[in-house]
């Protein structure tokens, strides 16, 4: 009884560790309306999945709505691994709004990467973020 007490406990553990370290980012915003210099563009339909696994941000169309950027929200809450997405996410925001359109950059502190896109034709953007030997699933 012990030993399946002891697995049991000890596939827990592991559960919540690969939970963690699979986790991803992904916003992808395409033809918003753009609404001057400066200013960012605006979307009619957002979608957003939260979970235990990774955020999936989606928002197309032009509409009056601001497409978000942030990580945590309602279904996956706040931790080591979600404040590293964040800081990545902020990089790539930052390099768009002084210019810098395409590119990518890795976090020294927690080797998390970026990709990010942008296409001022139809206010188009993508931002990705992988870990460490992660990947975004399809």
């Amino acid at each position: 009884m012990k030993k399946i007490l002891y697995l049991l406990i000890i596939v827990l553990i592991a559960s919540i560790a690969i939970i963690d370290s699979t986790a991803y980012y992904r916003r992808t915003a395409i033809n918003g309306r753009g609404n001057g210099p400066g200013q960012p563009s605006t979307y009619a339909e957002i979608y957003i999945w939260r979970d235990v696994w990774g955020t999936d941000i989606y928002c197309k169309n032009s509409g009056g709505e601001s497409c978000p950027w942030s990580v945590v929200g309602q279904g996956r809450d706040g931790s080591p691994k979600t404040i590293a997405e964040q800081t990545c996410v902020d990089h790539a925001r930052n390099e768009i709004q002084i210019g810098n359109l395409n590119g990518n950059w890795t976090d020294p502190n927690t080797n998390h990467t970026v990709i990010w896109t942008y296409q001022s034709v139809g206010d188009s953007s993508r931002v990705t973020i992988t870990g460490p030997g992660e990947q975004l699933p399809d």
